[in-house]
């Protein structure tokens, strides 16, 4: 099996496809293209990926991928992360530069170079992440919610001058670093701004008593 990834011309004929080699399971969820016109694609992948020198050996389970192609479709990067258990990528950004926002879940705490997971307090059953990554794919920061409920970065986005903007769902309660939200009911939405090198500068949360995304 493969993974293909392809740039389709504006009268959508195919400019070029390239492929990945799947050894298991694996699937593309997200995508998004610099100012160079090189794209950008993440996912999740059981066991291996492989594509001419570059290849993706997962920990466990799910683990998550960044891949990078040049406007030509040649596959330049091939970089994965993941814990022993399922994790998931939820929702990324590609700045104008190459940098790259990602946030996503995992499904248990663990560490790798500078990505470094904890299982936060007693009671966490959910842990969501927000990173950012240099056009290398090198970790610049990191920055890690729990959740003894449900939680869902669901919207990372890029402004002009780097910051980065996030948004989702939570149950119960959500904690990041030493700010803490409780839900008003169901489920509540939140959002957060991370100024360049990854400091909150401000956390909101908004809801009514139901359910609200």
């Amino acid at each position: 099996k493969r993974l293909f990834i392809s740039a389709l011309e504006p009268d959508l004929t195919v400019k070029w496809m390239s492929t990945i080699l799947i050894k298991r399971d694996a699937a593309v969820y997200l995508s998004g293209a610099d100012k160079h016109g090189n794209i950008y694609v993440s996912g999740a992948f059981t066991e291996q990926l492989e594509s001419d020198s570059r290849r993706a050996i997962s920990n466990g389970k799910n683990d998550i991928f960044l891949a990078r192609f040049t406007s030509g479709g040649n596959l330049e990067n091939l970089y994965s992360f993941g814990s022993s258990e399922d994790d998931l990528p939820g929702s990324m950004s590609v700045e104008k530069s190459g940098k790259i926002a990602l946030s996503g879940t995992f499904g248990k705490s663990f560490e790798k170079g500078r990505i470094k997971l904890t299982s936060g307090p007693e009671g966490t059953t959910t842990i969501s992440f927000i990173m950012e990554f240099d056009q290398n794919f090198n970790i610049q920061w990191i920055n890690v919610l729990h959740s003894d409920d449900y939680c869902n970065v669901s919207s990372v986005k890029f402004d002009k001058s780097g910051n980065i903007y996030s948004a989702g769902s939570f149950s119960s309660k959500l904690s990041l670093a030493d700010t803490v939200f409780v839900s008003n009911g169901q489920t509540d939405c939140f959002i957060f701004k991370f100024l360049t090198g990854g400091k909150m500068e401000w956390g909101r949360r908004l809801g009514s008593s139901f359910y609200d995304y």
